[in-house]
């Protein structure tokens, strides 16, 4: 593959994200990685050998040069857009945010059209980060593509959404679940659809665990549509200790409810991803209460689960979005906001594990999934194809393209 995908990020690192660096670290292998774009620095940390694949790829948008007010009146459609269509509560800081993120792709787009060298470039979220990037590519002249991932995109600003996509030559998914809802507000999009799992490497640091512990261990941010309430009380009423793993808003009322309840359950925090898999790898069950949340937030695929199946973990989750797909008739599910449900689950249905392995190694390979992806990618038109803007030509040659079962 000779094609060059710039990669837009949001921000750098991002310790939660390891799908995504996973995802960087197999499109520089294949050789098409070309620069990841990211519009802000933040304090996480990032895999070691994982950085050492794309690190010094990394540029951030601000040290390049500002756009000239002539340059930002060129693209003023752009701006009006991000400033009518974008509303408040939609993970990107409302019209205000959108309007910063769309000046930033015009900055980034500038760039590109006279110093880049690349034939594309690729959103890993359609929330900021196709902001930023269908701004820098219609400045540039380029084509975009995105990632879905959470219903976020969509259910809190369907409007803005159906925009940013509508110009997209391929629009990853992650699910069939996540596929019927970008359908359902975005029609005209089918034909350029592929679905794409997060994958993990299958090449772990350690073979699947057979020596698993007593601990119930749920792992994900502390936000409400991760369940973690629900986790708490299930661990209480089965008198079985559990540990929470991950950071975030909800920290001192999960803690309250321990308290409240005398629960068996501890919060440890965020910790390096080293330790979460060994602590992963120990679990009794892994748990994740999934639910949805205000505003029809709620997870894709929780990349958690998919760590639990390939270390030989049982789990338990809810049929919430794409996680039904991904246990299919493996681990179990308990209803969505019950925690007697989902302790009586954990209690009766966590028995198969062999087949979880099975499921994450011939599914869920991030090596298998991100090839696929970077082939769509590299099938797209370059901006000097006469093609280019033949999007429903594209979509019929896609021939890799496939819907998952």
């Amino acid at each position: 593959m000779d094609t060059m995908i710039d990669v837009v990020l949001r921000s750098y690192p991002v310790t939660t994200q390891t799908f995504h660096y996973q995802r960087l670290a197999e499109f520089a292998r294949l050789g098409v990685l070309g620069t990841v774009w990211v519009e802000s620095r933040s304090d996480g940390h990032v895999d070691p050998d994982l950085e050492a694949l794309f690190g010094d790829r990394v540029r951030f948008i601000g040290d390049l040069p500002a756009p000239s007010s002539a340059e930002i009146a060129r693209h003023a459609k752009l701006l009006t857009e991000a400033a009518t269509k974008a509303k408040s509560g939609n993970g990107e800081g409302g019209p205000a945010g959108a309007v910063k993120q769309t000046l930033s792709g015009i900055r980034l787009g500038k760039y590109l059209r006279y110093h880049g060298a690349a034939r594309l470039v690729h959103a890993a979220f359609c929330t900021a980060n196709l902001t930023i990037a269908r701004a820098a590519a219609q400045t540039a002249g380029l084509p975009y593509s995105t990632e879905v991932h959470s219903p976020l995109s969509w259910s809190r600003n369907p409007g803005w959404f159906r925009v940013k996509v509508a110009d997209a030559y391929v629009v990853a998914v992650i699910s069939d679940y996540t596929r019927k809802r970008v359908i359902s507000h975005c029609p005209d999009a089918r034909d350029r659809i592929v679905e794409v799992h997060c994958g993990l490497s299958s090449r772990p640091e350690s073979p699947p665990s057979t020596n698993h512990g007593r601990m119930l261990t749920s792992v994900g941010g502390l936000v409400d549509k991760k369940g973690h309430d629900m986790f708490i009380g299930a661990c209480d009423r089965l008198g079985e200790p559990g540990e929470v793993i991950g950071g975030g808003e909800l920290q001192s009322d999960l803690a309250r409810l321990i308290d409240h309840l005398d629960a068996p359950v501890q919060m440890l925090g965020e910790l390096p991803h080293s330790e979460v898999l060994d602590r992963i790898g120990g679990s009794r069950v892994g748990v994740l209460a999934a639910r949805q949340a205000e505003a029809g937030d709620e997870d894709g695929v929780p990349v958690a689960l998919v760590e639990f199946m390939r270390a030989g973990v049982p789990v338990c989750s809810t049929p919430v979005a794409g996680i039904p797909e991904l246990l299919r008739t493996i681990g179990a599910l308990a209803t969505e906001n019950d925690h007697i449900a989902l302790a009586a689950a954990i209690r009766e249905g966590c028995a198969e594990t062999s087949r979880g392995v099975e499921v994450v190694e011939n599914s869920y390979s991030s090596e298998d999934e991100s090839a696929l992806l970077a082939k769509l990618l590299a099938a797209v038109p370059g901006p000097s194809s006469p093609d280019n803007t033949n999007k429903t030509a594209l979509a019929a040659s896609l021939g890799a393209r496939r819907h998952k079962p």
